[in-house]
């Protein structure tokens, strides 16, 4: 909490500015776009910054310090579980944490068709301190233009607006869209490496108070074939697994809880407690009823 406040001072979050995003009040406020709420899910707390985003992250960074500057429009480019979302998410909070206006995000791929997009926008965007887009690139051509109109009129009211995209803007179709977003300043993120993930599952470990060797932890990073997501899944898995008594060592022991194999502590107990005769005898049915079958 002290080195929380401490940033949060330095980085000007408790200083009162005075700004021209004006803030409707929540009853007048229109249907559409959605207004985004303060939420403790996927913000810079449980964001790890590693080599493959670091230049996105300095990105952001720059950009809630000195909104609607010279990073204006941004946009965040990368394959699928690079951590795009997150980062979006986690600038959109920091944004709303400031409390300088309000702040919008827009999932595109809920958008339709143009009878989604409500006329209410105009209202809303001059109020707005952040106008946010997530997979701008799956937007239709029939809400392309619309699109642009709204990011155009972000852009001549002075507001803040951030994107993120699977693909460059230059391979869109041509559109208002496309005008507006080909001349944004573009970040790439990549794919997590070993040691990036590595260091991620540490993070995660502390948090969690829970103990895993290095070659546990390397497993785990290995085991899946993706990105954050699917490590965090993973890892959770075994998370469970040692937080309901599962006896975790080393690699080995991560590979057969992964791959259901690992023994649980009842059934290693009852194991332990069965006589030698007991466990032969057990032993030779089984390898019967495999030769049956």
């Amino acid at each position: 909490p002290i080195w929380s406040a401490l940033l949060d001072r330095n980085r000007g979050y408790e200083q009162e500015v005075v700004t021209t995003h004006q803030r409707l009040e929540s009853d007048e406020l229109p249907a559409w776009p959605p207004i985004l709420k303060l939420s403790t899910h996927n913000t810079f707390q449980s964001w790890n910054t590693v080599p493959e985003n670091l230049q996105a992250t300095t990105a952001i960074e720059r950009m809630i310090d000195k909104p609607a500057t010279n990073l204006n429009p941004l946009l965040l480019m990368g394959e699928s579980g690079v951590g795009r979302s997150h980062l979006l998410s986690a600038a959109a909070q920091a944004m709303l944490f400031r409390d300088h206006g309000h702040v919008v995000l827009i999932h595109v791929s809920t958008l339709l068709d143009e009878d989604i997009l409500a006329k209410g926008w105009r209202e809303i965007i001059p109020q707005c301190c952040l106008l946010a887009f997530d997979d701008l690139h799956l937007a239709p051509l029939t809400i392309a233009s619309e699109l642009g109109m709204i990011i155009d009129f972000a852009l001549n009211m002075g507001v803040q607006v951030l994107a993120t995209t699977k693909s460059d803007p230059s391979t869109w179709e041509i559109s208002r869209l496309w005008e507006v977003m080909k001349g944004a300043t573009i970040t790439t993120m990549t794919t997590p490496s070993r040691a990036s993930l590595v260091t991620h599952l540490r993070r995660n470990c502390s948090m969690r108070s829970i103990l895993l060797s290095d070659d546990a932890i390397a497993a785990i990073a290995t085991f899946p074939d993706g990105g954050w997501r699917e490590v965090d899944a993973t890892f959770e898995r075994v998370a469970l697994a040692v937080e309901g008594g599962a006896d975790i060592n080393d690699a080995a022991d991560v590979r057969d809880l992964l791959s259901e194999t690992l023994v649980s502590p009842d059934v290693e107990m009852a194991l332990e407690n069965m006589s030698i005769e007991d466990l032969a005898e057990g032993i030779v049915d089984l390898v019967r009823a495999r030769v049956v079958q």
